[in-house]
């Protein structure tokens, strides 16, 4: 959302650049306007960067300080409840994503953050049930079904895990496919398959497109 809005601005931009000058001061404001978003983005990749190196410290302090100048973007508040969740100061995390949804009732992200602050808490059977209005609610994503899976690995129920993991389909719901298996190898305690998995869907699909998958993995199951 935030590139595609940068766009459309610098496609403004460009036309005004070309036509007569007297529109002088129309042409100020938009570039003071897309350095404010230019400065706002960087800010905001330092963050995810932030966020993705665990210094959840530095994120809060970059996005507090950008908060000051947008107070209502939701990107920010969404990242800052994902850093507070890094740091497991869960009940403010609660609330920054219960301000989001009041806001908007179909904001996935603040969704999807609310149900992992239970799984993170070890409250897999509550998460399961989360996730799974997730599910019904924004659409059969991979992303869920592997989360569903995971919470029924965790708690002990195989058989439900094993048949979760046989609604993926190969190369259609890639990279969940491997993670599905890797989470079985994992509960059922070859850490080598499991790894084996992981590292063959990483190499194909990149970290970025693997990380929440890995991650949930690795913190839960793998932990040696």
């Amino acid at each position: 959302m935030r590139r595609q809005t940068t766009t459309l601005i610098l496609a403004a931009i460009s036309v005004l650049l070309v036509s007569s000058t007297s529109h002088a001061a129309e042409q100020g404001n938009l570039l003071a306007e897309v350095a404010a978003e230019t400065r706002l983005n960087t800010t905001f990749e330092r963050i995810v960067t932030a966020i993705n190196d665990k210094d959840a410290d530095q994120a809060l302090s970059m996005i507090d300080e950008a908060l000051k100048v947008r107070p209502d973007d939701v990107a920010l508040r969404n990242a800052r409840a994902a850093a507070l969740i890094q740091s497991e100061r869960y009940e403010e995390a609660t609330e920054v994503l219960r301000g989001l949804l009041t806001e908007d009732p179909n904001l996935f992200q603040a969704d999807y953050n609310s149900a992992e602050i239970l799984f993170l808490q070890g409250k897999h059977v509550e998460a399961r049930d989360q996730f799974e209005r997730l599910r019904t609610k924004y659409g059969d994503m991979p992303l869920l079904r592997f989360k569903i899976l995971l919470c029924d690995a965790i708690s002990g129920n195989n058989e439900s895990a094993q048949t979760a993991a046989r609604t993926f389909r190969f190369p259609t719901d890639a990279p969940a496919w491997y993670f599905a298996y890797a989470a079985l190898a994992a509960s059922a305690g070859n850490s080598a398959e499991a790894r084996r998995l992981m590292d063959v869907a990483t190499e194909i699909h990149g970290k970025d497109a693997t990380s929440l998958f890995s991650e949930s993995i690795e913190t839960h199951m793998l932990k040696n």
